[in-house]
């Protein structure tokens, strides 16, 4: 069957929300296509959902197709044909920026598959570097993934979003159902504040890369909690000014797999509309219960302990209020931010991490005993250089807590994190291969820009190193004088190396990766993409390249292997 496919958003009907806060509102989709009547069979419909975006206008990828396989560590081969593989007629570029406050957007509706259980899906993206799709050529793109971002002069730029794993497609941890005799709605969420990592350019200008992180949702299990804020205090619309507050940011919190701190299931951002600032955090796991951090800039950290997740049904949708009055809905209680004067923390990362892949979290804790650190922000560092391309803000002050009731509006109260004034509790995470790092507590004083140097993350047990042995040709004279070799997995960059001084007569090296079956059982990795990413200096903004070794090294069950490439125009 061939998959019928539209790459507009749907609409959600938030109804309490936008009679509150008069301003537009949400997404989200249900699909009329009947359920195949083979009792072995179900059908599937895919979405994305995004996440607040990292200071970007748009990000876009375009949907070629998607593969489902039962095991969850089964490699991706294309001639493997214990695949289901669906390949879409036509891709369908989708802006992940904009699919925020309840927005999703379908990509793949009623796609007929074998009933049954499976461990993992892949989606595959069109190159970035590769001939425009019908879809982005509409869309007036120059790239089939691309990155919109203004820069602090005010200017659009327009680049190219980087993929390091391209030919192993983004893995989607399952296990995923498919209900016979049913249509299965399943949403694919990329947050871009944890997803987006910002590369340091030679001409200045940032380069942005994707760290993959989906997370499957079913649609008929999901719920959604909305939120009112006074707007009294936020500053006015396209100004990012002291004695205000901007980037507002709302998320919904839950355990991280490792249990060690609380982190960012699904975020928003605050839009200001006409009579309050609103936000909706939708789709949410259906009955989880989150604690909802709501920071910005020149703001106070805003805390909602134990917030239920409403179910919802999306066309009827009776979410969680944050900001309400139980006792007399029509006249709402909105959060209030507080304004800091002192303004923001703004830490740095000196010296660099020796590891690539990293993403660093900030995170308080509420004092009592069993407390989990809640993450108030995380930030990529550039794989290349180790370091963060921007200090990232944090907020300063106490937090401001409440506990969520049914029946009153929120109570708020300054509650002093347990690391002290000022300071927060940083770890780092790392690949597939490694565990969060431990926590380090530092003071990160208002108004003032700090280095700090996180904890490495740390190589899980058991595992092996292996040896894979890249050969570089030689690259044609004069046109790139630096780059930089890239091997990634299914997670992102798992090793990098400058190899500016092979690009002239070409040579070898050798990279020590994980390899054997501990590696392997790790999600489907010792799968390796080897690229070379290689531009010249003095034209940084038109000249880079992408070149990739003609298949994925395999190192499973070997401890060596070998790829060769080289980096032409």
């Amino acid at each position: 069957m061939s998959p019928r496919i539209i790459s507009t958003m749907k609409a959600w009907s938030l109804a309490a929300l936008l009679a509150l806060a008069a301003c537009g509102g949400g997404g989200g989709g249900s699909s009329d296509t009947a359920p195949p009547p083979d009792a072995a069979q179900g059908s599937v419909s895919l979405s994305f959902s995004g996440g607040a975006p990292s200071g970007v206008d748009h990000v876009w990828v375009t949907v070629t197709a998607v593969a489902l396989h039962a095991s969850a560590d089964q490699p991706w081969s294309a001639s493997d044909s214990s695949w289901q593989v669906v390949r879409l007629d036509t891709p369908v570029t989708v802006d992940l920026a904009a699919l925020t406050n309840g927005l999703v957007a379908s990509f793949l509706i009623g796609q007929v598959l074998p009933a049954g259980d499976y461990g993992q899906m892949r989606l595959f993206i069109a190159a970035p570097d590769g001939q425009l799709t019908e879809g982005a050529r509409q869309l007036n793109l120059l790239y089939n993934a691309q990155v919109d971002a203004t820069d602090s002069a005010g200017a659009v730029l327009h680049q190219p979003l980087e993929l390091a794993q391209l030919g192993l497609g983004l893995r989607v941890a399952g296990p995923l159902h498919v209900e016979a005799q049913s249509n299965n709605e399943i949403t694919l969420q990329l947050d871009l504040q944890h997803n987006l990592v910002r590369l340091a350019g030679d001409d200045g200008n940032d380069r942005f890369l994707l760290r993959p992180d989906l997370r499957p949702l079913r649609l008929d299990a999901t719920a959604a909690i909305v939120g009112l804020m006074d707007k009294s205090a936020f500053c006015a619309p396209g100004v990012r000014a002291a004695g205000c507050v901007h980037d507002v940011v709302a998320s919904a919190l839950l355990p991280s797999p490792d249990g060690r701190f609380k982190r960012v299931e699904r975020s928003a951002p605050v839009t200001v509309g006409q009579d309050y600032a609103v936000f909706a955090l939708y789709p949410l796991p259906e009955n989880a219960m989150v604690d909802v951090v709501i920071r910005g800039r020149n703001m106070q950290t805003m805390v909602v302990r134990a917030v239920p997740a409403a179910p919802a049904d999306l066309l009827h949708a009776t979410p969680t209020q944050l900001g309400g009055n139980p006792a007399d809905p029509k006249h709402p209680v909105p959060m209030v931010p507080v304004v800091r004067a002192e303004g923001d923390a703004f830490a740095a990362v000196s010296p660099p991490l020796s590891q690539p892949g990293v993403q660093i979290v900030f995170a308080q804790t509420l004092p009592g005993a069993g407390e989990l650190p809640l993450e108030i922000s995380s930030a990529n560092l550039d794989p290349f250089t180790g370091l963060l391309v921007h200090a990232e803000p944090l907020p300063s002050g106490p937090l401001r807590v409440a506990t969520y009731s049914s029946a009153a509006p929120l109570s708020f109260a300054d509650v002093a994190p347990a690391e002290g004034s000022n300071r927060f509790s940083v770890a780092s995470l790392g690949t597939a291969y490694q565990d969060t790092s431990a926590w380090k507590v530092v003071d990160l004083p208002a108004g003032a820009s700090t280095a700090i140097t996180p904890p490495d993350p740390m190589a899980r047990a058991g595992l092996q190193s292996g040896i894979l042995h890249v050969t570089l040709g030689a690259s044609p004279a004069g046109v790139f004088d630096a780059a930089q070799l890239v091997i990634a997995d299914v997670g992102g960059v798992v090793a990098v190396r400058d190899v500016s001084a092979l690009l002239a007569g070409g040579g070898s090296l050798d990279v020590d990766v994980p390899a054997g079956s501990n590696a392997a059982a790790l999600g489907g990795t010792a799968v390796y993409t080897v690229s070379v990413r290689a531009w010249k200096r003095s034209a940084a903004g038109t000249s880079l390249r992408w070149a990739r070794a003609a298949a994925p090294v395999d190192m499973r069950s070997a401890l060596t292997g070998s790829a060769s490439l080289s980096a032409q125009p």
